[in-house]
């Protein structure tokens, strides 16, 4: 349903990858799924694409979290602008706004709202990245936790990545830094960017009709809003963005 979710919303010439390993449980969950299959009949291979990470990567990497900076998942990317989704967030279809809205904007990372970097960026669930800035951002930390080695450190350039910590945070606060550098450009993504993103916690705004007007609602929504202040709130975004019951 996720997956279906995101192809009918995202351009036709975009497709959808889904990483995987083909040995363990991940295999057998998909050869179980006869959702992926049908749906990969109706639209193609050449739309929802089966990727299997190299042993050799997920061996060093087994959480999502560290696959999430490792170099090789973005340069497997086919094109250099990436939606990033996870099974905690879905589009909402009535939104007025299509991905070719946010694509205008040309942001090298655009999230859900947040009150982190203060409200720069954005939460990761469910994100529109640019894959070679997200390189740039994992060169500039290796090689910085390699001068710090060079300067006294023990931590080896290698396994730098170990205290990257959350991925989305790790990309956002490099990418300011990189700016702050002067040596690098970044478009990150304002605080009224990530609103009409997606909604996300308690911040869930109701339109006033449905189609809503451009503004009104956000694009999208991550997570399943337990902090939205009362039902009647719950309920009439639950009827902008009925996809959120999926979750």
């Amino acid at each position: 349903m996720m997956i279906a979710n995101v192809i009918n919303n995202i351009p036709q010439t975009w497709c959808v990858i889904i990483y995987y390993t083909s040995s363990g449980a991940s295999q057998v969950g998909i050869d179980l799924s006869f959702g992926i299959q049908k749906l990969i009949e109706i639209h193609g291979s050449h739309r929802i694409q089966l990727v299997d990470i190299p042993s050799v990567v997920i061996n060093e990497r087994r959480k999502r979290i560290h696959l999430m900076y490792h170099p090789w998942i973005w340069s497997s990317l086919p094109a250099n602008d990436v939606l990033v989704f996870g099974g905690n967030s879905v589009i909402c279809s009535n939104s007025p706004l299509n991905l070719t809205s946010f694509l205008a904007k040309d942001l090298d990372y655009l999230g859900a709202p947040w009150d982190a970097f203060n409200g720069q960026g954005g939460d990761g669930g469910i994100s529109l990245r640019k894959r070679d800035s997200m390189l740039k951002v994992i060169e500039y930390s290796t090689t910085l936790s390699s001068s710090k080695k060079d300067q006294g450190k023990e931590r080896e350039k290698e396994a730098s990545w170990q205290t990257w910590g959350a991925e989305d945070r790790f990309y956002v606060k490099n990418m300011l830094a990189m700016v702050k550098t002067g040596e690098y450009i970044f478009k990150i993504a304002k605080r009224l960017d990530t609103l009409q993103w997606s909604a996300i916690g308690s911040y869930a705004p109701t339109p006033h009709s449905i189609p809503p007007l451009p503004g009104e609602a956000p694009w999208a929504a991550s997570g399943t809003l337990p902090s939205v202040k009362t039902d009647k709130e719950r309920e009439l975004f639950l009827q902008y963005c009925p996809e959120l019951k999926i979750l």
